[in-house]
């Protein structure tokens, strides 16, 4: 899991230097949420939230349980990768609250 950490950590990374080097916040900010917010659409998709209740209980009723495992699996990768890069954007939005 510390893999997908640290790509989530490399993402962030990227996203500060380039606000660093070319003084483009705006452009960071893009950079790290894209990262943060990609990979929790790809988390809502794989839990089945866009998808009606009825439809939600039969897939839970017809899963298997080796595919709810690899699903599962994938989550917790893409809770990983957003991780840095969401913890970061909050961190930055209470530094420019406080800082008016």
């Amino acid at each position: 899991m510390l893999k997908y950490l640290g790509i989530g950590s490399v993402i962030t990374l990227v996203g500060l230097i380039h606000g660093f080097y070319t003084k483009d916040w705006e452009m960071a900010l893009t950079i790290i949420g894209v990262g943060g917010v990609g990979p929790l659409l790809g988390v809502a998709l794989l839990t089945g939230i866009f998808v009606s209740g009825d439809q939600h209980r039969f897939n839970k009723k017809v899963e298997m349980e080796e595919d709810k495992q690899k699903k599962d699996s994938w989550i917790t990768r893409l809770l990983m990768i957003s991780a840095p890069n969401i913890g970061l954007l909050i961190v930055l939005f209470v530094v420019s609250y406080v800082a008016g």
